[in-house]
């Protein structure tokens, strides 16, 4: 078969109705078969360039005049440029560029608009896929307009990201290391928190209570008042059972001092240790000027639900990240508020949300 009947075979082909001509729509569908998206615009620039009497029609003669001219002229090349987000580029005829811009699946490209950004050389679509047609006057200009346009992709894409120091929780409450079980759960309580950040005098986080130290701590305490209990009624007992009366030796202010050294030490028992005794330590810390994807990461890879912040180059505290705070920047759940100002919020604007995450908080499973 020559190159005329293979000519002939594949205008064939392009002509679905068999009427001898090749209109808009038959090109259109001879793009799509052939993996191209391509939209009006696109398909109306290549008509217009194969179509050369200008009646909206391809006729044998124009389709064999334009395969002569890219065989002739374009040697058969191809030109891509494969990237996530970048347009591919074909050239076809050499006068004539082609440019068809796709996002993958997955890929996330918010800021970039490849409708927009083709629109400037006359194509268009949506913001994840788009084409356009550009008339060359030589081929060397290809390479000038693909510069250009990944410059711009480059530019649009890696836009300042915001730091954890924009969207923190702040002013944020923190513990002393010398508080007591009770003080720490009644800041839990009261102020409805799951997790407090430790600092000592200066404000340098040292360690993190979340509620499951203050459980654990209670169950502690139970546990050795229990033990406490049950030895001083054995040893009740022995005492009654023992004749010796030892306690007719001591004198008064002896006697008074024993009862003092008993009234500290239960009194020591009740307030229990205090935090430094069973907070968590060596805790993980963020620094202010970290971005929100990189403290996204650290929380995933961790597994944690907040982190406390700390200025750049130190240990001080200057708020909490939270995963509320992330999913509040992704604007995923459009009922969450945004203004982003934490525990400094009036207790009567937090009432909804603080009423909404007790309700939730019996479907909470403990890890």
């Amino acid at each position: 078969m020559n190159t005329l009947q293979k000519l002939r075979s594949s205008f064939d082909k392009k002509d679905l109705d068999g009427n001898g001509y090749i209109d808009r729509k038959e090109l259109s569908a001879a793009l799509v078969s052939s993996g191209i998206i391509a939209t009006e615009d696109t398909i109306l620039g290549l008509m217009d360039t194969i179509d050369t009497n200008k009646d909206d029609i391809i006729c044998f003669e124009e389709f064999v005049e334009f395969s002569n001219d890219v065989q002739t002229k374009s040697r058969g090349q191809n030109y891509m440029l494969p990237s996530e987000t970048s347009p591919e580029i074909s050239t076809s005829p050499p006068s004539t560029l082609i440019i068809i811009g796709r996002v993958k699946p997955g890929v996330k490209t918010k800021s970039v608009n490849l409708g927009k950004l083709l629109g400037k050389h006359g194509g268009g679509g949506h913001p994840k896929a788009a084409s356009a047609t550009v008339r060359l006057n030589d081929e060397s200009e290809a390479a000038g307009i693909m510069s250009d346009l990944v410059d711009e992709l480059i530019e649009t894409s890696l836009q300042e990201q915001a730091t954890v120091g924009d969207f923190m929780t702040s002013p944020v409450l923190s513990v002393k290391p010398d508080m007591t079980e009770f003080q720490v759960e009644d800041l839990f309580t009261r102020y409805d928190v799951r997790a407090l950040p430790v600092v000592n005098e200066e404000n340098e986080v040292i360690g993190l209570v979340t509620y499951k130290e203050v459980a654990a701590a209670k169950q502690r305490m139970w546990n050795k008042e229990q033990k406490r209990l049950r030895q001083e009624a054995n040893k009740k007992k022995q005492d009654d059972n023992d004749d010796d009366d030892d306690d007719d030796s001591l004198s008064p202010e002896e006697k008074k001092k024993i009862i003092e050294q008993r009234k500290i030490a239960d009194e020591q028992r009740r307030r229990g240790p205090p935090v430094k005794a069973w907070m968590k330590q060596h805790i993980k810390t963020v620094e202010a000027s970290l971005t929100m994807a990189e403290v996204e990461a650290i929380l995933l890879e961790n597994d944690v639900g907040c982190i406390p912040v700390v200025q750049d180059g130190s240990r001080y505290l200057v708020g909490m990240v939270t995963r509320t705070d992330v999913l509040r920047q992704h604007r995923y759940y459009p009922s969450l508020h945004y203004n982003n100002k934490g525990m400094s919020d009036s207790i009567a604007a937090r009432a909804p949300i603080i009423a909404l995450r007790k309700k939730l908080k019996q479907f909470d499973l403990d890890e």
